[in-house]
């Protein structure tokens, strides 16, 4: 492949160490993209070149092999959670960038062990929380830590969805480890995190009524953040709702939109719904409950984030873009997921670090 401006090559050459759905949508936002070029994916199940790959993409069942013979310059990890651990090391060992999938591990250990061998290599490692590069999600943590907002008090939110049933019919989908916690929770703490700052503790409450398997049907939790404020937020997979982030953005296209918000901050001076940015506030000389509020729309653009993620990955590999969320950020993340799931076995508040 020929090099660009400053050394740089003109298209990187990535490849896809396991090709489910989220896989697959990152082999259509590289295609997208004029700056890369998708080399080889790893998956052990038959697939056809359908759209998502193109007829150049060469297929292997092992990382092993993927990684000796085609010497790609960035690789993506988007096995199962618990599986994430040994393709990023392998793939950053070989010399490649990666960017591995949310959340960065099922455990802190693996977690750690991958931030280790990212330094060891001198190659970065960025985790996939798409959501950071919305607009809107910018925009929301400029409000709710501006001084017009006042000081923040309060967050509201959910995530509540019926995933379709076939989505459960492979086995590791109805394990422990396919909690909607683990696997849906993940994303909106770590805008929480983005927008709020840092969680400190949490207390939580699960069930397994409907699906009576070892995943979590539902969970309802009670989050402190570091800057005082108190949220709650209800979870489940087996509700059929419109209260959700796919739902209010529109980011999966399997999920339509319905354009209800999904989470609601709340200040001193002002309050926000969220993602689909309203922003309430009175012109009162006084603010409390005797005063009108009105509200204004704050249109944001719509991005396809796999698409800017691809981009942001490019921008990192070439030196010019710091990650927008590195290891450690990410096993924060990871930590106060881990800390909800304690709390609801406990049955009893956890500090996030304890």
């Amino acid at each position: 492949m020929g090099t660009g401006e400053h050394g740089r090559p003109s298209r990187y050459r990535l490849a896809i160490i396991g090709l489910g759905s989220i896989g697959r949508r990152h082999a259509r936002a590289i295609r997208a993209s004029r700056r890369a070029q998708l080399v080889a994916v790893t998956t052990l199940d038959p697939i056809d070149h359908d759209e998502c790959l193109g007829s150049e993409v060469d297929t292997f069942c092992s990382p092993t092999d993927m990684l000796e013979r085609c010497r790609p310059d960035g690789v993506i990890v988007s096995t199962p959670t618990a599986a994430h651990a040994e393709p990023v090391i392998a793939a950053l060992q070989a010399g490649a960038h990666a960017l591995v999938e949310k959340p960065i591990a099922a455990r802190i250990g693996d977690a750690h062990r991958m931030q280790t061998a990212a330094r060891a290599a001198r190659r970065h490692l960025i985790v996939g929380h798409q959501r950071r590069h919305h607009p809107c999600v910018a925009k929301a943590r400029d409000i709710v830590q501006s001084a017009a907002f006042g000081a923040l008090l309060t967050v509201c939110g959910q995530w509540n969805v019926r995933k379709d049933e076939g989505y459960f019919l492979p086995d590791y989908r109805r394990r422990a480890a396919a909690s909607p916690i683990l696997t849906n929770l993940v994303h909106d703490i770590d805008s929480l995190r983005f927008i709020c700052g840092d969680v400190v503790s949490v207390c939580a409450e699960t069930t397994s009524r409907v699906m009576s398997c070892e995943k979590d049907d539902a969970a309802a939790i009670l989050l402190r953040f570091q800057c005082g404020a108190l949220g709650t937020f209800a979870l489940s997979d087996c509700t059929h709702s419109p209260w959700g982030w796919e739902s209010s953005s529109g980011e999966n296209s399997i999920v339509p939109r319905s354009g209800e918000n999904s989470c609601r901050f709340m200040g001193t001076n002002q309050a926000l719904d969220f993602p689909n940015l309203r922003l309430w506030s009175s012109d009162g000389a006084t603010l409390d409950w005797r005063q009108p509020l009105t509200s204004t729309e704050l249109p944001t653009p719509t991005i396809d984030p796999y698409q800017a993620q691809i981009e942001h990955f490019i921008d990192v590999m070439s030196g010019i873009a710091e990650p927008y969320s590195d290891p450690t950020d990410a096993t924060e993340t990871l930590k106060v997921i881990i800390a909800v799931r304690d709390a609801a076995r406990l049955g009893r508040r956890v500090v996030i670090g304890d």
